[in-house]
């Protein structure tokens, strides 16, 4: 027996779910399935679909940062993938807005430092990483650096692709810093 909860309404919440200390609504995947490029993937605990807004929604109260030191509209984790996942046909993958914030935060990640062939200090970077991939990093002291992946890894020529290529990375200049005024 399949055991399903279908909710249907023509102007408001087909399924709604509230609790006073625990989630609303929860849902659970627990089998595997192959996403729109065709990769095998987790099943989805949870779906939103929509014809003329967001699939999905999240808000989060004004109280709750306050109150708890967090606030998101949405919180998503993950064990191994991405733990958010954008794609569009013809528009960007992701649309950021934030009123008196930052639109992106990058949290720096404490990095170990190596001698460079300059004998700067470089950070000790991930050997398994895809072009494109963005690293915030500091030491004990000092200010952030950016790092972009400018050559995944993978495996190179050779028998069965015995040659391993690490990822090759490079800083990101910025220009002079200033002080926030606003």
């Amino acid at each position: 027996m399949v055991e399903q909860v279908v909710g249907k309404s023509v102007d408001g919440a087909g399924v709604y779910g509230e609790s006073q200390l625990g989630v609303g609504v929860s849902g659970m995947g627990s089998g595997w399935e192959r996403d729109v490029s065709g990769a095998v993937v987790g099943a989805v605990g949870v779906s939103g679909f929509s014809y003329y807004g967001p699939g999905v929604h999240g808000d989060s109260g004004e109280w709750s940062e306050e109150a708890t030191g967090k606030g998101p509209g949405g919180d998503f984790r993950s064990a191994r993938g991405p733990g958010v996942a954008a794609l569009s046909g013809s528009g960007v993958g992701g649309s950021f807005t934030a009123e008196k914030a930052g639109q992106i935060r990058l949290v720096p990640t404490l990095a170990e430092f190596d001698g460079g062939d300059a004998g700067e200090p470089v950070p000790r970077l991930p050997t398994f990483a895809k072009a494109g991939e963005l690293k915030v990093v500091r030491g004990e002291q000092g200010p952030c650096s950016l790092w972009l992946c400018i050559e995944g890894s993978g495996f190179g020529p050779g028998p069965l692709g015995a040659g391993r290529v690490f990822a090759t990375w490079a800083e990101v200049t910025l220009g002079e810093p200033v002080t926030g005024t606003a």
